[in-house]
């Protein structure tokens, strides 16, 4: 023991998370969140690994390894101390931006780098096209060299919290007909052909609406697409877009 801490008494002590363990070709595997400076980083590795007296999910340790350059942590020892409580999951808000019920899984984007699925089975509670979470990620490197990001724990948002202006956000702007859809003069904003259709949108209409960020393929670039209109003024005269529903 002693041999052993001098060979890795120059390496810094790392905080890991303890996941599940699962069986794979005979052997225990025990799933690991090492603790970064961003988000978690999911590995696997034989659970003899860590040579702990006593093991279960969700406790915090202290691990000496390296990070190879397949991005997988190499552990060499083990804390048998646990450290002291400690928030080892961030919270990030999220919008569904896609649900997908024929593969039968949602889409999350968290901002322009992160976004994630899930198992529309494996969620706590109902989730709508538009809805605003909060989730506790982990990430992963696949085999190809690309990051990953799984959920961890998925949770609702008070009503007191603000909304993550970087995903989804209210919008008021001067709006262009072109080919049926609209676009902002100022906002940057794309309203669909549908909602033009819906609420009779022309070129110089006024619009105020909810927007959510929006990767476009074609052209490579991200934007910000309207998903909800509040009302829509015309250049002349006013229009109240609900004034049917008021009855």
């Amino acid at each position: 023991v002693i041999a052993e801490q001098l060979l890795y008494q120059d390496l810094p002590w790392i905080s890991v998370m303890l996941g599940d363990v699962f069986e794979h070709n005979g052997r225990l595997i025990r799933k690991l969140f090492v603790n970064t400076s961003s988000i978690p980083v999911e590995i696997s590795i034989p659970d003899d690994k860590i040579k702990l007296s006593h093991k279960k999910l969700g406790q915090i340790i202290k691990v000496k390894g390296e990070w190879n350059k397949d991005k997988k942590l190499q552990i060499y020892t083990a804390d048998t101390q646990l450290e002291e409580k400690m928030e080892f999951f961030e919270s990030y808000p999220a919008v569904v931006d896609h649900i997908n019920h024929e593969k039968g899984v949602a889409h999350f984007l968290i901002n322009e780098r992160v976004d994630t699925v899930m198992s529309i089975k494996e969620l706590p509670f109902s989730v709508n096209l538009y809805d605003v979470v909060n989730l506790k990620l982990s990430q992963h490197t696949t085999r190809e060299g690309k990051v990953r990001y799984k959920i961890y724990e998925i949770m609702c948002r008070n009503e007191s919290e603000i909304m993550p202006i970087n995903i989804i956000k209210t919008f008021k702007d001067i709006i262009e007909v072109n080919n049926d859809n609209g676009f902002g003069n100022d906002s940057n904003i794309f309203i669909p052909s549908s909602l033009v259709r819906e609420y009779s949108i022309k070129t110089n209409s006024t619009v105020e609406g909810k927007a959510i960020r929006n990767y476009n393929k074609k052209r490579n670039v991200w934007g910000w697409k309207a998903f909800e209109i509040f009302n829509v003024v015309e250049d002349e005269y006013d229009i109240d877009v609900f004034e049917d529903d008021e009855v």
